[in-house]
């Protein structure tokens, strides 16, 4: 975390809490956010400063390599109201500004497995021996046709 900070400030982490969901609808709804299929929570807990800063503050989390180049969403109580920051990977650490301390969480999306149950269907899924006995009954009409053809040519002459 940097920023202007008193120089006798103590950082303090209070891991999975977040203010009372009854009385704060945007904790209620980063709850929420937390139950959320496909979703993964980096962190999610409190923020405090034992004393006061000024301005902005940039806080970084470490993620290491697995979420290289990519963004995580920072879900920030801010007085009551959900403030929603993308926040940029670089180097192993995820980094973004706030203007205020309090309750927030950290996600990323869950990566995809690349299998091939991800592979849309396409095409006819549908029976093909069906086909190959309508092709065959057709072929069959066709040569007793000719052949009712045929006899009808071998009487006439």
């Amino acid at each position: 975390m940097s920023g202007l900070i008193h120089p006798d400030a103590v950082l303090s982490i209070v891991t999975g809490q977040l203010h009372d969901p009854s009385l704060c609808p945007a904790c209620a709804a980063i709850r929420k956010r937390l139950g959320a299929e496909g979703t993964v929570i980096l962190f999610w807990g409190d923020l405090a400063l034992s004393h006061g800063f000024t301005g902005i503050l940039t806080v970084s989390i470490p993620l290491g390599p697995d979420y290289g180049g990519g963004s995580i969403s920072v879900l920030h109580c801010n007085g009551g109201k959900l403030e929603t920051i993308l926040a940029t990977v670089s180097g192993g650490r995820a980094t973004y500004s706030l203007s205020s301390l309090s309750p927030l969480a950290a996600l990323a999306q869950a990566p995809r497995t690349g299998g091939e149950d991800d592979i849309p269907k396409t095409g006819d899924t549908g029976c093909r021996w069906l086909w190959w006995l309508l092709l065959g009954l057709s072929g069959l009409g066709l040569l007793i046709l000719a052949g009712l053809n045929w006899q009808k040519r071998a009487r006439d002459s």
